[in-house]
């Protein structure tokens, strides 16, 4: 193993992507936020929705939703109930994501725009 670690990929946007152990919460939950803002998505917090349910509701265009749970890296410490609604969002047919680490949200938002826009192709529609 040895050697220098490898360069920290810069973010699409231009913002620099924390290693993984100098992640927190709050990080991931802020590219998240900012992330959203960018494509354009509707993000709102789950929380109201009660204990168990994912952080973040993300809305596209068009008509698409997913879930996305923040975790700090190395939190695998899901509890029951959160574990059931995910597995009820998934079984309605809905994207449950669990983001670990910044290139974790930044994969999501990527394939999340992609769905959106061959979502909008297939329908013909345009914002």
């Amino acid at each position: 193993l040895g050697g220098s670690p490898p360069p920290r990929p810069a973010a699409e946007d231009g913002l620099a992507v924390p290693k993984a152990a100098d992640v927190k919460e709050n990080l991931i939950e802020d590219r998240l936020v900012r992330g959203c803002r960018l494509h354009g998505f509707v993000q709102v917090k789950g929380e109201p929705l009660g204990a168990g349910w994912p952080d973040r509701i993300i809305l596209g265009f068009p008509e698409q939703i997913a879930f996305v749970e923040l975790k700090r890296p190395g939190d695998t410490d899901a509890r029951r109930r959160q574990r059931a609604i995910h597995d009820m969002l998934r079984d309605l047919g809905f994207n449950v994501e669990v983001a670990y680490t910044p290139e974790m949200i930044e994969q999501f938002l990527t394939s999340f725009n992609s769905r959106c826009q061959r979502e909008a192709r297939a329908k013909g529609v345009k914002r």
